[in-house]
């Protein structure tokens, strides 16, 4: 896929009905390495600070939002 692609397939996922995992902040690397290693890159998405010391993961499959989830479940915020 194309960059362009890569954007458009996303905004529509993005934009119907993600999968979203709050995290805390301290592991930024190890998550953003997770999704790289576990989903294609059109398939996930990361907003840095969403909140203090919180970033949000967005994910096209309900799958990758568990295994995630489950992967850092210690920092996982409800």
């Amino acid at each position: 896929m194309s960059p362009q692609e890569i954007s458009d397939h996303k905004r529509r996922w993005k934009m119907s009905s993600p999968c979203v995992v709050k995290v805390h902040s301290d592991l930024y690397i190890a998550h953003k390495d997770w999704c790289m290693r576990n989903a294609d890159r059109h398939q996930w998405s990361m907003d840095a600070f969403t909140a203090p010391y919180e970033n949000t993961f967005f994910f096209e499959f309900n799958a990758h939002a568990i295994a995630f989830a489950y992967a850092f479940s210690r920092n996982v915020i409800e």
